[in-house]
């Protein structure tokens, strides 16, 4: 981690006019759970870089992270807009917009992911919360159909993971508001296997990486890497 500080800390100081060296100065900040310097570095990260999809998506995290669900929103919505294939940032703005509870938050919660759906119609975790948000609207067809999809890909499961299966799928048969419940079970006990626990990675982040690092420059040329010329014997 100490390495890391500095790699950060260094890029900003001897690129003063490079957004990922703010951003990743910010997420240190933020990591740190110190919110004004961290939105200070993210806002300048965004000046210098303004359609940049991660930048915005990392002021939502940070906003998010205050309290402030309506600022949350509105980053995480610009980084979607910016890059809809930013799947981690749509997987978050669903969960954002679930949780500030509003008339129609459960609708678009269902839309995010089947956004997400459309770019990966086979991930699992994806597919969970498809069938869970599905249940609670009482949208029977999608929670039959999510349901569906899950089971194609249950025969390598082991048994206590096949019986939460079988659970669900009785639930969307008979009792569709139940199926909800149903589904966070199955979710629960499917995070034991790698499988799913990949991906679920794809959408979401461990808890407190959820603002994502740059790994590289964004304006100034990345260094090439070569190797050192052999020594001489």
């Amino acid at each position: 981690m100490c390495a890391r500080r500095m790699n950060w800390d260094g890029r900003r100081k001897l690129a003063p006019g490079e957004p990922a060296g703010w951003a990743d100065w910010g997420i240190l900040a933020l990591r740190q759970r110190n919110f004004d310097p961290a939105k200070q570095r993210l806002d300048r990260a965004h000046a210098l870089d303004p359609h940049n999809s991660q930048i915005d998506a990392d002021l939502g995290v940070l906003e998010s992270a205050r309290g402030n669900s309506a600022e949350a929103i509105s980053n995480l919505q610009k980084a979607v807009d910016l890059d809809p294939h930013n799947l981690r940032a749509l997987y978050l703005l669903a969960v954002e917009i679930e949780r500030q509870g509003a008339p129609n938050s459960e609708a678009d919660f269902q839309q995010l992911i089947e956004k997400i759906l459309s770019a990966q119609p086979d991930n699992l975790a994806a597919l969970i919360e498809l069938s869970r948000i599905a249940a609670k609207q009482g949208d029977t067809a999608t929670l039959h159909s999510a349901v569906s999809r899950i089971a194609a890909q249950s025969s390598p499961w082991p048994p206590a993971a096949q019986q939460q299966l079988t659970k669900l799928e009785s639930a969307a048969q008979a009792a569709p508001a139940t199926a909800a419940v149903r589904s966070v079970f199955l979710r629960n006990v499917l995070m034991q296997l790698p499988s799913f626990r990949q991906s679920l990675a794809v959408i979401k982040a461990q808890p407190g990486e959820e603002a994502q690092p740059f790994l590289t420059f964004l304006r100034l040329p990345s260094p090439p890497s070569r190797p050192p010329p052999p020594t001489q014997q």
